[in-house]
């Protein structure tokens, strides 16, 4: 048997291609953390809730 009846005798290769790439969400900039603890001292604050708040300023004060 010669070489070209081998190769003429394999299936044909099928190229399997990836799926188009998926659109990524933008992303907001890295928020602020001490933006963020002042929102929560305010919603806090706004809530009445004195124990929340005391605790809100422990863990702050135990953070630095």
């Amino acid at each position: 048997m010669s070489e070209s009846n081998i190769t003429s005798e394999r299936a044909p290769t099928t190229v399997v291609e990836s799926p188009p790439p998926a659109p990524v969400p933008v992303r907001d900039p890295a928020p602020d953390p001490r933006a963020q603890l002042n929102r929560l001292a305010a919603q806090l604050i706004r809530a009445g809730n004195r124990r929340l708040l005391v605790e809100y300023l422990r863990l702050r004060r135990a953070m630095r």
